[in-house]
């Protein structure tokens, strides 16, 4: 995710927590809906497959398919809400 070069420090160390932070923040306003219609331990159950789907697939990237590391962190931070 970094650059090359060892003294640059790569503005995607600043977007992925911020990728994260804002899609907790969107999900959180709608989560009492999800609550709603489905219960708290099925919005658990839900959060649980989806960090374990995310986790296999940060496990296996690499320089081909680090544009992965843009797309998690939604997943992820819809994670950190429920």
């Amino acid at each position: 995710m970094g650059t090359d070069d060892k003294n640059v420090v790569s503005y995607n160390l600043a977007l992925v927590p911020m990728l994260v932070y804002a899609s907790s923040v969107l999900v959180s306003t709608q989560l009492n809906k999800f609550y709603l219609y489905f219960g708290r331990k099925k919005a658990l159950f839900v959060g649980t497959a989806i960090c374990t789907v995310c986790l296999a697939a940060m496990a296996f990237i690499d320089k081909n398919t680090n544009w992965l590391m843009y797309i998690l962190p939604f997943f992820i931070g819809k994670l950190l809400v429920i």
